[in-house]
């Protein structure tokens, strides 16, 4: 596994984890942090239909490697790496050929999360003047930033993260992360 793959899928966990008060107080790095986990700071956002209902899934179960395949036009191999806990699951999807295929997504739910959950992981995201860019009709609020979707659905975030090589050159859209999320929303349902 590459070093950048480790670091953004590291961050996307521990920002999962940390925004529900679950992450570990010493970060891989063996540095304890200079602040306190954040925490949803706000009410849940009014959220109306199925959408506010979303159930708490293992991700690598409920959206298998072969459907992100059919779903991209990509060929990943593998659903692995995965993490489950109370209020979060995550999964780690691997395109053929391994790290060399530049083909890798992170693809996470977070329950009990709000709008200012979400804007603290697009700011955390959001770094050299980026602007994260919102996604009208996904969910309650939606933006992408970098190679991120993050979606709110009722009190359930939802991010997409392309972590393969960027110097493989064959980011996924937008539109691609955005279908991910999508696909995972409606596995929760």
């Amino acid at each position: 596994m590459s070093h950048s793959r480790i670091l953004v899928t590291g961050v996307l966990t521990t920002l999962t984890l940390a925004l529900v008060g679950c992450a570990p107080s010493v970060p891989a790095g063996g540095t304890a942090p200079t602040s306190p986990p954040a925490q949803a700071s706000s009410p849940p956002p009014a959220s109306s239909g199925s959408d506010a209902s979303l159930t708490l899934i293992d991700v690598c179960t409920a959206v298998p490697a072969s459907l992100v395949a059919g779903l991209l036009s990509r060929p990943y191999t593998e659903a692995d790496k995965g993490f489950k806990t109370a209020t979060a699951s995550g999964c780690d999807y691997e395109g053929a050929g391994g790290d060399a295929s530049g083909l890798d997504l992170m693809l996470s739910m977070q329950m009990g999360a709000s709008k200012a959950d979400l804007d603290t992981v697009l700011a955390k995201l959001a770094n050299d003047g980026e602007t994260p860019q919102p996604i009208a009709g996904l969910g309650d609020a939606a933006a992408s930033v970098k190679d991120v979707v993050a979606a709110l659905f009722g009190t359930t975030l939802i991010v997409a993260t392309d972590v393969g090589e960027p110097t493989v050159g064959d980011d996924l859209t937008t539109a691609q992360l955005t279908a991910a999320v999508k696909s995972l929303q409606q596995a929760a349902r």
